[in-house]
C-alpha cells in the first residue's frame, strides 16, 4: 500500500489521527500520495481550518522533495 492510504484505513478518524498522518506524509509521502492527501485541503466537517492547511504544506513539501531528487 501507498503511504498515504493511511489516510483512507482510519474509519471516521480524529482530528489528531489526521494530524498525524499527514505530518508523516510531510516527511516521507510521495508524489503518488498527493491525490489522498488533497481531500483534506477542503473543509471537513468535524476537523479544524488547520487541518487543510497542514494537508497544503504537506503537499508542498512532497512536491519540493520531489523536484530536488530530480
Amino acid at each position: 500500500p501507498r503511504d498515504g492510504e493511511i489516510l483512507y484505513r482510519v474509519d471516521s478518524p480524529e482530528t489528531e489521527q489526521v494530524r498525524s498522518a499527514l505530518v508523516a506524509l510531510y516527511i516521507i509521502g510521495k508524489p503518488e500520495d498527493i491525490p489522498i492527501i488533497q481531500r483534506y485541503t477542503r473543509p471537513i466537517s468535524g476537523l479544524p481550518d488547520s487541518v487543510p492547511k497542514q494537508a497544503l504544506s504537506t503537499i508542498d513539501a512532497i512536491r519540493e522533495r520531489d523536484l530536488k531528487t530530480q
